[in-house]
């Protein structure tokens, strides 16, 4: 949290790696296609010797991991992260000391991840109820900010985000299509062979504003309602 930033930050090294790092983005966006980049954010590193208590890896966007590492698993996520598509032109935290398999941590860069849990119930049975439930967001009196538009998938489901706008009589018609982002759901399996649901951020434009308050209040209802049906 921003207490938490601040305790960190109390010699200002934070701050300096936050401007080094959107003086990277910047140079990355300059030069378009030709420059790509991928920043490793470490809490605190552990010399090799003195990091004998075992911690799973664990990997978020953003700030939110205080947990140490170690330079090595440092070495290892940014290593990989040259290879991984999905963690072209992102920032991302990585905390533990275990050595493990990144593929499915790296997962949570694509959107980026909001949630994940896993859960003994069926894949089929999770897809029906997910879809059930994603349909209670277009109902007139859902608690949301801004209106969704529900579509099934496959694997689950998505909501969308629609503009406002749209519904206003004599609105303007755009040239072309507007990505306003939305939340996707969707049913896998996890490492240890059990089912899981993840959620996502879709897409937005460059123009569009995330819809964070829209977005945190579905995930919150989501762990809720999932914890209540299949924990």
């Amino acid at each position: 949290g921003e207490l938490a930033f601040a305790f960190r930050n109390a010699r200002g090294d934070l701050t300096r790696a936050r401007e080094f790092e959107d003086a990277v983005k910047l140079e990355s966006r300059r030069r378009d296609a030709s420059l790509s980049f991928a920043v490793v954010r470490l809490a605190e590193k552990l010399p090799e010797k003195t990091a004998k208590a075992k911690a799973a890896l664990d990997l978020d966007v953003g700030d939110g991991l205080d947990a140490p590492t170690t330079l090595a698993v440092a070495a290892s996520a940014l290593a990989t992260a040259c290879l991984a598509p999905a963690a072209r032109n992102q920032s991302f935290a990585v905390a533990g000391t275990l050595a493990d398999d990144w593929t499915d941590l790296f997962l949570k860069l694509d959107g980026p991840e909001l949630w994940r849990a896993s859960t003994a119930a069926p894949p089929a049975q999770l897809v029906e109820w997910l879809r059930e439930w994603a349909t209670l967001w277009t109902a007139p009196d859902a608690p949301l900010t801004t209106p969704v538009e529900f579509s099934p998938r496959p694997d689950g489901a998505v909501l969308l985000f629609l503009d406002p706008k749209r519904k206003r009589q004599n609105a303007p018609v755009r040239r072309r299509p507007v990505d306003n982002g939305g939340v996707r759901f969707l049913v896998d399996t996890d490492p240890q062979a059990r089912t899981r649901i993840r959620a996502k951020r879709t897409p937005y434009d460059d123009s569009i504003a995330v819809k964070a308050m829209s977005e945190t209040e579905i995930i919150d209802r989501l762990k809720r309602d999932f914890a209540a049906q299949w924990r």
